[in-house]
C-alpha cells in the first residue's frame, strides 16, 4: 500500500538494573563525577510497567508449524562434537501472560519464522534468558537475531532493527553471553539510523575512532548514540580499576567503525570486583575533555567472567539528550510540482527543481505524498493518492514523455504539443485527460521498441531484481484492463 506520513513517537527507555542484592544496590547508587561543562540531561523515566505483579508468568506456546525446521535444528546440534555455548539474555519487564522468544536468520533460530522461534525462560522481573549449544560448524556465517514478544492475546511484537549479530569471527571464546536491550520501534533515536540521516543529514557529524584492541577481552560493551557533534565520541567510566574508579582522567574511549551503528569497546575485566557500576559519556577529541556523563541510574554488570567466556553487552542507546537535532522540511504532492515543461501535471523529473530550491533556502527534508500506481477504474476516481494498487509500482501519471520519447520518438511527441499546452494551462490537474494521453503515447513507444526494450540489459536487470512483485502486478493490470474492473 502507499506510504503515508510517518511520525516518530518519542518513548522513554527503562534501565534494567537487577537490585536483588545489597551489593548491587550499593553499586547502582555510586555517583559518577560531574563534568565541568556538563549539560542538563534529559531525564529518562521507566514506562514499561507490569499490569500485575506476579512470579514467573504463565507461558503460552507459539504454534510450531514447521517440524522440518525443528528436526534440522536438533540434528545440527546433535551431530556437532564441539560447540560454542550461547547464552541470550534480554532485559525486558514483562506483564503477566507475556512471553519472549528468540528468532534469527539461521535454522537453529527458526530461520526467521516466528512460528519456530525459540521460547525463552523467565529469569526475574527485568530479564528473560535462553541457552543454546551452537555447533562450531555453524559459526562460519554471520547470524542476525531478534527477540519476539508474544502477548497474552497472541499478538506479536518484534524488537526493532537488524543490527543484533553473533560475532563469531571476533572471538575464539567457547562461551558467549549476549546481554541485550529491547529496541522499541517508537524510540526517538531510531529515526536517526534511517538512510536519510545516516547517509545525508548526519553524515558530516560522524567521527570514526579506533583504539588498540585487547588480546584477552572478557567483555564487549556496545551502545548507540546518534547525535554527537563532529569530533566527539562515547567514553565509559565506572567503579572498576581500568577506569580508576570514576576518574575523569582515565576515561575509556569507545571505538566507532563506519560500517557499524555502535560505539563499542573490548575490556579485560577478569581481575575486577563485581558487580561493576558504569556510565557512558561524551568525550571531545579536540579539547581532550569529558563533555558530560549520561543521565539516569548507573548501569550495572552483575556477573564476573568465567574462563573462555566473552560477555557482550548491548546497552541500546545512551541516556543523552535526543532532541538536539533540528531541521526544516516541506511536504508536497508530486502532482503539484507542475512546471512549464510538464505535461499537465508535476512529474518525477520536476523533483530536481524542488531539490535545488530546498538546498538554496536550507530545507533539509522533502516529504512526498504517495506516488504509487492507483489505476483501478481509469477515471477521475483514481486520482486519490492513498488508493494504491501496488506497494512497489510507481504511477505512470508522473512519467516524463520527453525522456520516454528520446530522439527516436520526438516527432511523435511533437504532435501532442498543443494538448500539452492546454493541459498545463488548467488551474487544476485534469487527471483523466493527462493519464489517457500519457498511457496512449507510452503504448505506442512500447509497440515500436518492444523487442529492443525486452532484450536490453537494463530491463533484464530490472526484471530480475523486481520479479517478486512485477509478475503479479502485470497479471493484475492485464486482467483489470481485460475485464474493466479490479473486482
Amino acid at each position: 500500500m502507499a506510504t503515508t506520513k510517518k511520525t516518530i513517537a518519542a518513548e522513554d527507555k527503562v534501565l534494567a538494573v537487577d537490585q536483588t542484592t545489597k551489593a548491587v544496590k550499593a553499586a547502582s547508587k555510586t555517583k559518577a563525577p560531574k563534568a565541568a561543562a556538563e549539560a542538563k540531561p534529559v531525564k529518562k523515566t521507566a514506562t514499561k510497567k507490569a499490569a500485575t505483579k506476579a512470579a514467573a508468568p504463565k507461558k503460552t506456546a507459539v504454534k510450531k508449524t514447521a517440524d522440518k525446521a525443528n528436526t534440522s535444528r536438533k540434528k545440527l546440534a546433535k551431530d556437532a562434537n564441539d560447540h560454542i555455548q550461547l547464552h541470550f539474555q534480554i532485559r525486558y519487564h514483562t506483564s503477566f501472560g507475556q512471553n519472549l522468544y528468540l528468532t534469527g536468520n539461521h535454522v537453529l533460530l527458526g530461520n526467521g519464522d516466528i512460528a519456530n522461534a525459540i521460547p525463552m525462560q523467565y529469569l526475574n522481573e527485568q530479564a528473560w534468558t535462553v541457552s543454546i549449544p551452537w555447533p562450531k560448524s555453524a559459526s562460519t556465517v554471520p547470524v542476525q537475531y531478534n527477540y519476539v514478544l508474544v502477548n497474552q492475546d497472541g499478538s506479536v511484537v518484534v524488537d526493532w532493527g537488524s543490527d543484533k549479530h553473533i560475532p563469531f569471527s571476533q572471538t575464539e571464546a567457547s562461551d558467549i553471553q549476549l546481554i541485550d536491550t529491547w529496541n522499541h520501534a517508537g524510540y526517538f533515536e531510531n529515526a536517526f539510523y534511517t538512510e536519510a540521516f545516516q547517509h545525508v543529514l548526519l553524515k558530516g557529524q560522524q567521527t570514526h575512532h579506533v583504539t588498540k584492541p585487547v588480546k584477552s577481552a572478557t567483555h564487549l560493551l556496545k551502545v548507540k548514540s546518534p547525535l554527537l557533534e563532529k569530533g566527539q565520541v562515547i567514553c565509559v567510566s565506572g567503579s572498576f580499576d581500568l577506569a580508576n574508579h570514576w576518574s575523569t582522567d582515565h576515561l575509556i574511549l569507545l571505538n566507532k567503525d563506519a560500517a557499524s551503528p555502535y560505539f563499542e569497546i573490548s575490556l579485560d575485566l577478569s581481575k575486577e570486583q563485581f558487580p561493576i557500576a558504569y556510565k557512558y559519556g561524551i568525550y571531545d577529541l579536540n579539547t581532550k575533555q569529558l563533555v558530560q556523563f549520561e543521565s539516569g541510574d548507573n548501569r550495572v554488570l552483575h556477573q564476573s567472567p568465567t574462563n573462555h567466556q566473552l560477555t557482550i553487552v548491548n546497552d541500546g542507546f545512551t541516556y543523552l539528550p535526543n532532541q538536539s537535532w533540528k531541521g526544516a522540511g516541506v511536504a508536497i504532492p508530486v502532482f503539484s510540482l507542475r512546471t512549464e515543461s510538464s505535461f499537465g501535471v508535476g512529474e518525477f523529473s520536476d523533483l530536481m527543481q524542488l531539490v535545488n530550491w530546498a538546498a538554496r533556502v536550507g530545507i533539509k527534508m522533502i516529504q512526498l505524498l504517495p506516488v504509487n500506481d492507483t489505476t483501478a477504474t481509469n477515471t477521475e476516481k483514481d486520482s486519490y493518492p492513498y488508493a494504491a494498487i501496488s506497494a512497489f509500482a510507481l504511477h505512470p501519471l508522473y512519467l516524463n514523455l520527453t525522456r520516454l520519447a528520446g530522439t527516436s520518438h520526438a516527432k511523435q511527441l511533437q504532435q501532442l504539443e498543443k494538448e500539452r499546452g492546454q493541459l498545463n494551462a488548467h488551474k487544476t490537474v485534469d487527471y483523466a485527460a493527462v493519464i489517457q494521453a500519457k498511457l496512449s503515447f507510452a503504448k505506442k513507444v512500447y509497440k515500436t521498441d518492444e523487442k529492443t526494450l525486452l532484450a536490453s540489459p537494463a530491463f533484464l536487470d530490472f526484471f530480475e531484481a523486481n520479479k517478486h512483485w512485477l509478475e503479479s502486478y502485470a497479471v493484475f493490470c492485464y486482467l483489470r484492463d481485460a475485464y474493466g474492473t479490479v473486482e
